[in-house]
């Protein structure tokens, strides 16, 4: 992340907009955008790209001295500041026997400064629409890995413990005893019907190991960048039995 960065570019319209969205996305918190030659009318497109790129932004024309003495210019300086300061987070998991990884991401979530709440989607799922393919190199669910649908390593236990302690933020979906989620598809659109805000909407395996600063940058991406509707990342994560 930086505090200032100065844009110096062709000045057609499509240079300076794509430049100007590159900066805005590495800038820290508070950070500043400058450039220069945005008074000048004519055929160049700088203002009109700046005025396109920044109108959720503080805006602030000044004279800059660039140079020799009777050269001056004008910079169009750009800050953040005017980020939504609440742009929360609904994360969302599903798991069957995530034993010890999901204890890792309550720790990292606890600290985040922002609204958060975890969605939570255990048990196991039918081999059906999306896993269906599984079937055909001799997929099956054996009783070993689950009993009555749900975990047999702890972690239904310590999703319950979660839960109780923390009510406002963690949400616990289950099918009844027994039963199984018709896919993982049926697994993952659970939650949907308890979000009742605009959000980001965040996938987190349960084997992906996601740090503060992460979580962090991407929220402040999409608060820069409102019209930018999705992301994906690269990430490390574990494979086990």
């Amino acid at each position: 992340m930086f505090d200032f960065i100065y844009i110096d570019t062709s000045h057609d319209y499509d240079s300076v907009k794509k430049l100007i969205a590159l900066a805005v996305g590495l800038l820290s918190p508070m950070g500043v955008v400058g450039g220069d030659d945005f008074s000048d009318e004519g055929t160049w497109g700088v203002k009109s790209a700046v005025n396109d790129s920044f109108t959720q932004y503080d805006l602030h024309e000044e004279w800059l001295w660039l140079g020799k003495a009777e050269h001056f210019r004008t910079s169009h300086m750009v800050t953040t500041k005017n980020i939504p300061p609440e742009l929360p987070i609904h994360f969302f998991t599903i798991v069957l026997n995530g034993m010890p990884f999901i204890k890792y991401h309550f720790d990292i979530l606890q600290q985040l400064p922002f609204k958060w709440h975890w969605h939570i989607v255990e048990g196991v799922a039918d081999l059906v629409h999306d896993t269906a393919w599984s079937k055909q190199l001799g997929g099956q669910i054996s009783n070993e890995f689950h009993h009555l649908g749900l975990s047999i390593d702890g972690t239904t236990d310590y999703l319950d413990r979660l839960k109780q302690r923390f009510p406002d933020q963690i949400t616990v979906y289950r099918k009844p005893k027994g039963s199984y989620w018709d896919g993982k598809l049926e697994m993952v659109n659970a939650p949907l019907s308890s979000i009742k805000e605009e959000c980001l909407l965040w996938q987190i395996d349960v084997d992906e190991y996601w740090t503060v600063e992460q979580i962090e940058t991407a929220r402040r991406m999409f608060s820069r960048q409102p019209e930018k509707t999705a992301a994906y990342y690269w990430c490390h994560f574990f494979v086990g039995k």
